[in-house]
């Protein structure tokens, strides 16, 4: 798998989301990106991934934060996708 889900967290009207993402295969290959809703429904691309270190872990594999705003939304939702 491209993608393993690590940590998530609330902070500063933001969702954030940690995953470790392989470095080691072709960046044609696949992409990895945020989305966000408050209705399950409706998706944004949420902003690019960023790279915050690659302490224990394997070698190929990177951490990556990944943060979307949620403003005064009552609830919001949050996912990661991978594709092609």
């Amino acid at each position: 798998f491209p993608v393993t889900i690590g940590a998530m967290g609330y902070s500063n009207f933001s969702i954030s989301m940690t995953s470790m993402v392989r470095t080691n295969a072709s960046s044609d290959s696949f992409r990895v990106f945020a989305e966000y809703s408050t209705n399950l429904t409706n998706w944004t691309l949420g902003p690019n991934g960023v790279v915050v270190g690659t302490n224990g872990l394997p070698d190929g594999f990177q951490r990556m934060l990944f943060s979307v705003p949620t403003g005064t939304s009552p609830r919001m939702f949050m996912r990661l996708k991978v594709s092609p």
